[in-house]
């Protein structure tokens, strides 16, 4: 395979996700950032925002419009922390652990549905070298 499909099939599949995710959460008034962050936040509850757009590549202000609105729905909060006034930490409501079941199972159907026919060895292939180039473009982000 060529490099560009190999961009391209990435952006595809990238794109339809979204597409797929976004039907989904649309009863929830969820889009598919709200829901990388809230599927974050339920294995690092308490981190800070600027943790958070770190550990997900994103820039900080995205971090701040999403943090606001999920807020505002009821599915997370902001507390400061006892140890730094200055730092606030953010957790999931009731509400936002409820909902985490749901958003995995929104994407455990994308990718059950997607891979379906496709042998467990070569999913397991796949996943390695996307690993890999994950791993390489970490690297290459972090060069001057």
């Amino acid at each position: 395979m060529q490099r560009r499909t190999l961009g391209k099939s990435i952006s595809v599949l990238y794109r339809r996700e979204q597409r797929y995710v976004n039907q989904m959460l649309k009863e929830y008034g969820l889009g598919y950032s709200d829901y990388n962050f809230l599927m974050y936040l339920s294995a690092n509850e308490g981190c800070s925002q600027k943790e958070m757009s770190q550990a997900m590549s994103v820039d900080e202000a995205l971090t701040v419009r999403v943090v606001r609105k999920l807020q505002k729905q009821g599915y997370i909060i902001r507390s400061k922390a006892p140890q730094n006034s200055r730092r606030y930490e953010i957790y999931l409501t009731e509400e936002g652990k409820e909902l985490i079941p749901k958003l995995r199972s929104c994407l455990t159907s994308w990718w059950d549905q997607v891979t379906e026919g496709m042998p467990w060895e070569e999913q397991e292939v796949l996943i390695r070298g996307m690993e890999v180039l994950e791993k390489q473009s970490e690297r290459l982000m972090e060069e001057p």
